[in-house]
């Protein structure tokens, strides 16, 4: 049986999330359900009991069908098969790639945007645009000592295999709101944040900038560091950018993910000026970007306060638009993404991002 998903709105969503940035997942999950030998896998569709698979074998796109195994939202029950099928696979499910820096600075660049000028006990190799780290929200006593071990060498002990194999029991017994509890204790001490800049001779200087509100964990947390205070990041992720080159870019930003964005627009590579729309609850927060971080022809468009209405309205003067790339609020990132399935459908590739929820 293949029941419609009644909001078609959030599968859609759903969809685009996970093939945009789960596609190792949906990969595991197609080569132990569907066929072993395949090279690549994205979501078709989804029902109330299942998932429709496009994949690849051998250089021939097939079609597939896997049953979910319990119900429950469309999203956690994907991941659920993912983690399983890694798992028998002997994959590691914690992709960990830990850093540590000791804090050389940190100074307010806005009102409420401070910068963590931080020292990295490593180079980092990876100078992407859109490289960010997940940051513990704690303070170490010390540096660790060095070690030779790397990414690579991570394996999935017989151990840690029984302790993941109990949590994917445990998770198909519990409810839906229990299983989302459950995955959000895992990262409640946990926040991302850009790189910003990563610079020095041995490339381990690295600028992350963060913006601070109310009373956030994360706001406190960085509010509270200084000069010497060792932190760390427990893996770290690389943003899709490659597919800025070309085309007319959309930037929709506001002050979480606008650090995202200056770090993209110092490595461009694409001929056609970009359009920003700069979103702030505060005009003080618009001092961020300035026309230097911009390249030439650039459009830049200021929605301060509550933007959320200007925000769509705005929208329907742009037209001809490639691709959308960014980071909002997660409500105003679904309101967004309808307005554009309904009426600019043309456009190829919408990256805009929910990064963080109101409480």
């Amino acid at each position: 049986m293949k029941t419609p998903v009644k909001d078609q709105d959030s599968k859609l969503d759903i969809i685009e999330h996970l093939n945009q940035d789960h596609q190792d997942e949906i990969l595991a999950i197609t080569q132990l359900h569907i066929d072993a030998n395949t090279t690549k896998a994205l979501i078709k569709n989804i029902y109330q009991e299942g998932g429709e698979i496009t994949y690849i074998v051998d250089n021939q796109e097939k079609q597939g069908y896997i049953e979910f195994p319990f119900s429950g939202e469309a999203e956690e029950t994907i991941l659920y098969l993912a983690y399983d099928a890694m798992l028998k696979q002997g994959k590691a499910l914690d992709k960990s790639n830990k850093h540590y820096f000791e804090v050389v600075d940190t100074s307010f660049i806005t009102d409420n945007i401070i910068r963590l000028t931080l020292k990295s006990s490593q180079p980092i190799l990876q100078d992407y645009a859109g490289y960010s780290f997940q940051f513990a929200l704690q303070k170490l006593k010390k540096l660790p000592k060095p070690t030779n071990k790397t990414q690579k060498d991570h394996k999935l002990s017989f151990f840690n295999k029984i302790f993941y194999q109990f949590l994917l029991w445990l998770y198909t017994k519990l409810n839906s709101d229990k299983r989302k509890k459950m995955m959000a204790s895992f990262s409640k001490n946990l926040r991302f944040y850009t790189a910003r800049k990563i610079m020095g001779d041995n490339n381990d200087i690295v600028w992350v900038d963060i913006y601070t509100h109310n009373e956030s964990a994360g706001s406190l947390w960085a509010n509270s560091l200084k000069k010497g205070d060792i932190i760390k990041s427990v893996r770290d992720h690389k943003e899709k950018t490659s597919n800025l080159d070309s085309g007319k870019v959309l930037f929709i930003a506001d002050e979480t993910s606008i650090p995202t964005i200056i770090a993209v627009l110092e490595k461009w590579n694409n001929p056609i000026a970009p359009i920003i729309i700069n979103l702030s609850y505060y005009q003080c927060e618009q001092n961020y970007l300035n026309k230097n971080d911009c390249p030439e022809g650039t459009q830049i468009i200021r929605l301060i306060g509550e933007y959320e209405q200007e925000l769509l309205k705005t929208l329907e003067t742009l037209k001809e638009i490639d691709i959308v790339f960014g980071g909002v609020e997660n409500k105003l990132n679904q309101k967004v993404k309808k307005y554009f399935r309904e009426h600019q459908s043309n456009i190829k590739q919408n990256r805009l991002k929910g990064y963080w929820k109101k409480s």
